[in-house]
Formats: structure tokens, sequence, C-alpha cells
């Protein structure tokens, strides 16, 4: 199977280890090219949308697209300023060897990936999740959903 291919899915740096960490480091490669990082956590959301390409080398470049920042606080919070929602990204990482094998994890035997450069500081590496790509969505975030859901 080409790298394209084993690379798609959604991957999760908690998946390496054991469930219940408060917050998660997610990557998404979808087979359209797209993808992204989310920095999850129960305050505070990150999300690097992206498009990536391996070369004919095998090397992984990803370039940003778009950025979010996200406070999970009451809207009229001080940290609800600092939000903010699609703005451009500066992110680009390029030539990135990848790994792809079995390994051993906490919740039993998983794909991990394993990239040669970090790509949310200092991770690197991450289990997968799933490849059921009907069922992964970019994550999106709003304080509408407040003022509907009390």
């Amino acid at each position: 199977m080409s790298l394209e291919m084993r690379i798609t899915g959604l991957w999760s740096l908690d998946y390496l280890y054991a469930p219940g960490a408060m917050e998660d480091v997610i990557v998404t490669f979808l087979p359209s090219g797209e993808g992204w990082l989310c920095f999850a956590h129960p305050c505070q959301n990150i999300v690097e949308k992206f498009k990536w390409a391996i070369d004919e080398h095998d090397l992984l470049h990803l370039k940003g697209t778009t950025s979010t920042m996200f406070y999970d606080v009451d809207e009229g919070d001080e940290l609800a300023l600092d939000s903010f929602f699609d703005e451009i990204s500066d992110m680009e990482i390029l030539d990135v060897k990848v790994d792809i094998k079995k390994e051993l994890t906490p919740r039993g035997e998983n794909e991990v990936i394993t990239f040669s450069k970090p790509l949310w500081d200092p991770d690197n590496r991450f289990a997968l999740v799933h490849r059921d790509f009907a069922s992964i969505k970019p994550p999106s975030f709003s304080y509408s959903w407040r003022s509907t859901n009390g």
C-alpha cells in the first residue's frame, strides 16, 4: 500500500497511551489532500487546517490554510476576546519523513505513525483511531451554541 493511502485517517496522541487524558492532539489526513491538526483541551482548542502531499522521495509536506483558536469560556469572558476563527495560517512543515508500523499500545496493537519532525511541539507520534472517512469532520467552534443549548 502506498504511503498516501497509509497516512490517511484520524490519528491521536492520546491513543498511544491510555484513555482519560484531559487533552489530546489529533492529526487528520483525508484522501483529498486536506487535513488538520487539532489541540483539544477542555478550555482551549486550536485547529490548523492544511493541505498535504507526499513527494517522489516519500517526504510529507504540510502547508497551512486556516488557523482557529477557540477558548471554551463564557462569551463575555476576557479569554473569549482572544478567540479567532479561520484566519490565514502560516504553518509550513516540509520534508518530513514518515514511518508507519504496528506497535503494542495500552489500547492493544495499533498502527503508529512517527514523523521526523514534530507536528505539534514536541509531538511527532500518533496512533490510528480510524479510517472511517464518512464520520471524520473538521472541528468547528462558535459561541452561538450557548444561546440555544443553555
